[in-house]
């Protein structure tokens, strides 16, 4: 069985945090409509307006890597670093609340 897997961004807006969340918003849309996609959870920091986590959770790294390998990923992605500055990365659970190590 395959396992799940996060992919997870940090987005440093260069501009003003609304422009990022509406064209974040757009780019939601199109992401939770892919095969394999599962759920996601945008989160800005307490202490920085302009500092962001997304959480996007998928259901095996091909579906993920198949996504972010498309020309219409590539498109979003070439807006988005107008934005903002992007760290990512795709992660495996290790534990969870109920199921530990």
């Amino acid at each position: 069985m395959a396992t799940m897997v996060m992919f997870i961004t940090k987005f440093t807006v260069k501009g003003e945090p609304e422009q990022f969340e509406k064209f974040f918003a757009e780019h939601a849309g199109f992401m939770s409509s892919q095969p394999g996609f599962v759920s996601f959870q945008l989160v800005r920091a307490a202490g920085d307006p302009h500092s962001y986590l997304n959480i996007g959770q998928w259901q095996t790294v091909e579906d993920q890597r198949r996504v972010t390998q498309s020309a219409e990923f590539r498109s979003h992605a070439a807006t988005m670093r107008e934005l903002v500055d992007v760290e990512a990365g795709v992660y495996l659970p290790v534990a969870s609340a109920g199921q530990p190590l």
